[in-house]
């Protein structure tokens, strides 16, 4: 088992928990009380990320579209209809993270990042680099900036911010060392 991926909001913490290689989606308070599996049966759901007012997750799903696809479900697990709505069609895609705003996500296709409308179900999409390989956008807090991990040199992993529409890719850092999974201060 194990725990990773977690993601807060003001309606707690969402995170993936894997049991006998299965993961899944667990929702808690913010202070990790009161923990209730969200994802149904064999789902294979993880990588959760709040919208913006803490109702509803986006999540990467390896089991239901055939394909690693990121879907939406209601912060309780439910969802419209027979299967939740893909936010993302025809692509490989994985590290979803909503938009502060509300209105998009970025994830990746490996190995670029992508933006698109969290209810367009996948059409419209926009890739927002060129240059990579590069990993896990993460939305600034007031949704005009990603910062995302890249190896784009191929020597060195690095952190690089760019504008909400991939203008300015910008090196945060430089050390010799990797430097992955960034984050903004709230």
């Amino acid at each position: 088992g194990g725990v990773y991926d977690p993601d807060w909001s003001q309606s707690g913490i969402a995170f993936t928990y894997l049991e006998n290689n299965q993961p899944s989606i667990w929702v808690a308070q913010a202070n990790g009380s009161n923990q209730v599996r969200i994802s149904l049966g064999r789902a294979r759901d993880s990588q959760p990320s709040w919208s913006p007012g803490g109702d509803k997750l986006a999540l990467l799903n390896t089991s239901r579209a055939g394909s690693d696809t990121v879907f939406w479900i209601f912060s309780d697990g439910t969802f419209n209809g027979s299967n939740p709505d893909q936010i993302t069609r025809a692509q490989l895609a994985d590290a979803p993270d909503w938009s502060p705003l509300g209105d998009l996500i970025a994830y990746m296709v490996d190995p670029h990042i992508w933006i698109v409308k969290w209810d367009a179900v996948g059409f419209g999409a926009v890739k927002l680099t060129i240059q990579g390989p590069n990993d896990d956008p993460d939305w600034s807090p007031d949704g005009q900036w990603i910062t995302f991990e890249t190896w784009r040199d191929a020597a060195n992993h690095d952190i690089y911010i760019m504008t909400a529409n991939g203008a300015q890719p910008t090196r945060l850092t430089t050390d010799a060392v990797r430097e992955f999974q960034p984050a903004w201060r709230p």
